[in-house]
């Protein structure tokens, strides 16, 4: 089951493990019903021999190489 973020009108952040088709919560733990969904990217990195270090962004100066 996905993990979705709310947020309030006040700031709070709520966390809720609900199925796709879960109804949104009706409000947060501090009486606020103005909640909506916070969207967050999602970190991809392809494995495998079908990859190469080179497809992956450039170390900077003070980080070290892959290995």
């Amino acid at each position: 089951m996905p993990l979705y973020v709310y947020r309030c009108s006040e700031g709070h952040e709520l966390e809720l493990l609900q199925g796709f088709d879960g109804e949104p919560p009706e409000a947060c733990d501090c009486g606020s019903r103005e909640l909506e969904r916070v969207l967050s990217p999602v970190a991809v990195r392809f494995h495998g021999s079908g990859f190469y270090t080179t497809d992956y962004g450039r170390p900077s100066a003070g980080e070290p190489a892959p290995a």
